[in-house]
C-alpha cells in the first residue's frame, strides 16, 4: 500500500483514532492491519509448533547424518531446515510486531528459499533408490535424475535469491515489487520442476510391479531394512505437503 511522506522520506499512516502518525510508530494497538506488512497477525501458537517440530527434525537429520554418513543428503536437509527455523522465529516476531520489516523479510526470504534445499535431498534420493531397486527400469541413468532435478533446483534457487535481495533492497517500492515477482518465478519453476519429478518417481514405481521380485543384489540388505522400506512411502506423503506449502 502506498503511504503520503514527507521530504525526509518518513511515511505516515492514519492511526486508529484517527490522528496521523509516522509509520514507525505503528504497532497492533496503534494502527490498522490494513497497513502491515502482511494484513493478518500471524498465530503465536501455530508457528511456534512448526519452529519446535523444524528444530526437532534438524537435530535428528543431524545426528543420522553423522551416524550413516549421507553427507549431501544431510547438508541438503540441514540448510534447508536451518532456514525453515529462522523463518519461523521472524514469523514469531510478526506476530507481536507485523509492521516490522525486519522480521517480514526474514520470514519471507527463508521460508522461501529452505524448501528450495529440502527439495535438492528428495532429488538426490531418487537415484539411490533406482540403484536399489533395478535400474534397468527407469527412463534415465540414476544420475541423470539427480543432474536435472538438482540443476533445475538451483535455477529456482538463484531466482529466489535474486527476487529476495531486490525485495530486501532499501530502494523504492517497485523494486521490491520486482523481487517479489522474480521470487514467485522462482518458485512456479521450483513447483513445475517437483510436480515433474513426482511424475518420474510415479512412473519408476509403477514399473517395479512387473519385475517379480528381480533386484539388484548388492543393495539386497539395505532393501530389506525398515526404513528403506518406509522411505518412499514417507516421501510420497511429504511431497504433496511441500507442493502446498
Amino acid at each position: 500500500m502506498s503511504l503520503p511522506t514527507n521530504s525526509s522520506g518518513t511515511r505516515f499512516v492514519p492511526s486508529l483514532n484517527g490522528t496521523i502518525i509516522p509509520y514507525s510508530r505503528c504497532n497492533i494497538d496503534t494502527c490498522s492491519l490494513s497497513y502491515a506488512q502482511v494484513q493478518y497477525q500471524p498465530s503465536e501458537s501455530g508457528n511456534l509448533a512448526y519452529l519446535i517440530i523444524f528444530g526437532v527434525v534438524l537435530l535428528a537429520q543431524s545426528v543420522l547424518g553423522i551416524i550413516y554418513r549421507t553427507w549431501g543428503f544431510s547438508i541438503a536437509m540441514v540448510f534447508g531446515l536451518v532456514l525453515e527455523v529462522i523463518g519461523y522465529v521472524g514469523r514469531l516476531q510478526m506476530h507481536s510486531d507485523p509492521f516490522n520489516m525486519d522480521p517480514f523479510l526474514i520470514y519471507l526470504i527463508c521460508l522461501t528459499i529452505g524448501p528450495a534445499f529440502l527439495s535438492a535431498a528428495v532429488y538426490l534420493s531418487l537415484s539411490r533408490l533406482i540403484v536399489a531397486r533395478c535400474a534397468y527400469l527407469a527412463r534415465f541413468a540414476p544420475r541423470t535424475y539427480t543432474i536435472i532435478f538438482v540443476t533445475c533446483d538451483v535455477v529456482s534457487l538463484v531466482l529466489q535469491t535474486i527476487g529476495g535481495a531486490f525485495a530486501a533492497s532499501g530502494g523504492d517500492s517497485n523494486l521490491k515489487q520486482t523481487g517479489v515477482n522474480v521470487m514467485i518465478a522462482g518458485l512456479s519453476f521450483q513447483v513445475a520442476s517437483l510436480l515433474t519429478f513426482i511424475i518420474l518417481s510415479a512412473d519408476f514405481w509403477w514399473g517395479l510391479r512387473g519385475t517379480n521380485g528381480v533386484y539388484e543384489q548388492q543393495a539386497s540388505k539395505l532393501r530389506t531394512s525398515t526404513m528403506f522400506k518406509t522411505f518412499p512411502w514417507g516421501e510420497s506423503k511429504l511431497l504433496p505437503c511441500r507442493v502446498k506449502q
